[in-house]
């Protein structure tokens, strides 16, 4: 009976037909490119033959293996002239130094595609991601974010932030804040307005009162209002708030991208062992989508 490639004593499982190993429980599926140049030399002569092929290739902490062959079988009379067939092969039979040999290049290269393969994707996508400079809702929900962890202190038993008074302007704010996906009124993403943080309505009122002409040029600023209650304490994003803010939202992807478990990276997310295209493809034909859909697992919860 086989084993699988998830079980606690696996060290590196490698499956040829899938063309995917598995290190320390995460599955990488090798794309093509990869595969032919880097793995599939390993294997001849010694694993692969024309006519005896390795299939799976388990090694396990406790220093055993386990190898599935492909053997192809003449049957006689056949307009077929053969098949290939399966076979488990007797463990007794493998040179423990090449097995060993085997299970190490494999670890090399998985490590090694996962820092070439895996990150040039991430960084194409940070890239394609962070310098357009259209306004949609994945991008204002991670701004909306950034503004609640910019606030995350002042709800801490040591927060600054001890008025009582001013601390129900930051309860007033982040309620707010996340209260914007849902709020109906905003109808595209344009539409939104995002409060300005009550540091600022403080310094605002601690001013003396705008010189007339000013006021009657630009409006008060809401001055004498209260916090939140004038149009002037909201402000729209626009194309140049997404340029102040490209660089933290390419720091907070190649983050979160880096220190997901690798079972959700964008390889795996692709699926691309379904589509049969290249990871490292720089045109893959739906960037746009793409991007899209990796932002909202990621708003979701689910990576």
């Amino acid at each position: 009976m086989g084993l699988t490639a998830t079980t606690q004593d696996v060290i590196i499982h490698m499956n040829t037909l899938s063309r995917s190993i598995t290190y320390q429980g995460v599955c990488k599926f090798i794309d093509d490119k990869y595969w032919d140049t880097e793995i599939t030399p390993l294997l001849f002569p010694l694993w692969h033959s024309e006519r005896d092929r390795l299939e799976v290739f388990t090694a396990f902490k406790s220093g055993g293996y386990q190898v599935t062959r492909n053997k192809y079988q003449r049957i006689v009379k056949s307009e077929t002239g053969g098949k290939w067939t399966s076979y488990e092969f007797p463990v007794g039979e493998l040179d423990p130094a090449e097995a060993n040999s085997l299970k190490d290049v494999l670890i090399e290269k998985y490590i090694d595609y996962k820092e070439t393969v895996d990150k040039s994707l991430e960084a194409a996508l940070q890239g394609e991601y962070v310098n357009k400079i259209e306004l949609n809702w994945e991008k204002l929900r991670l701004m909306r974010n950034f503004l609640l962890q910019d606030s995350d202190y002042v709800m801490m038993s040591d927060s600054p932030v001890t008025d009582g008074a001013e601390k129900a302007m930051w309860e007033k704010y982040r309620q707010y804040l996340r209260d914007i996906p849902a709020d109906p009124t905003y109808g595209i993403a344009y539409d939104v307005k995002f409060p300005i943080t009550p540091k600022e309505y403080l310094a605002r009122e601690a001013e003396e009162s705008l010189p007339q002409p000013i006021v009657d040029k630009y409006g008060d600023y809401g001055h004498g209002v209260s916090y939140m209650e004038s149009v002037y304490h909201f402000w729209k994003p626009t194309h140049s708030t997404l340029m102040n803010w490209r660089q933290r939202m390419a720091f907070y992807m190649l983050l979160r991208l880096n220190t997901l478990d690798d079972s959700l990276n964008m390889s795996s997310m692709l699926s691309h062992r379904q589509s049969g295209r290249d990871l490292g493809e720089p045109n893959y034909p739906d960037k746009d989508a793409y991007i899209d859909d990796i932002l909202k697992r990621i708003e979701s919860g689910e990576l």
